[in-house]
């Protein structure tokens, strides 16, 4: 019988969760592969992992995340712990691949005080939020980081027509 994806992260094999999830087949015979998304509850344990500093586990995350937006819950999680450099790097990251919420950004905003770190957010904006955007336009650092938000915003959206 063979393991679950949510035994193999638990068990720190994520060479095996990496063929698990990465390199599926529809048919023994066939030679194209495809990945699956884990399931929420996978992915919290997967951040869990990476929190918990198990070997191998940061890799597979950033590589599962160059595929797949992360869940809500772990997004959280990651922002939760934001204040450590290499887990705001990882959260950096999946903003940087898929833009935030509202929610997201005005937790980032109590967890991130960096220039360096905001800037990034920002120019990760995706959807203008109006009351995200006067909280950090009122952040008083060397450039408009409510500007940097709005232009990064209305790229995005020139992209998308």
């Amino acid at each position: 019988m063979s393991m679950s994806e949510k035994e193999k992260i638990l068990a720190g094999q994520f060479k095996e969760l990496r063929r698990s999830v990465f390199n599926k087949t529809l048919e023994e015979s066939r030679e194209g592969t495809y990945t699956e998304p884990l399931c929420e509850e996978d992915e919290c344990l997967l951040v869990e992992q990476v929190l918990a500093q198990k070997p191998e586990s940061k890799e597979f995350l950033l590589d599962y995340m160059a595929h797949y937006p992360l869940s809500n819950k772990a997004i959280d999680m990651l922002i939760a712990e934001a204040q450590k450099p290499d887990i705001k790097q990882i959260l950096l990251t999946e903003i940087r691949h898929y833009g935030f919420n509202e929610d997201h950004g005005f937790a980032i905003l109590k967890k991130i005080t960096d220039f360096s770190s905001l800037k990034q957010v920002c120019e990760s904006g995706r959807s203008l939020y109006p009351d995200l955007y006067h909280k950090i336009s009122s952040i008083e650092v060397e450039e408009n980081l409510g500007e940097i938000y709005k232009k990064a915003v209305e790229r995005y959206r020139s992209k998308k027509s």
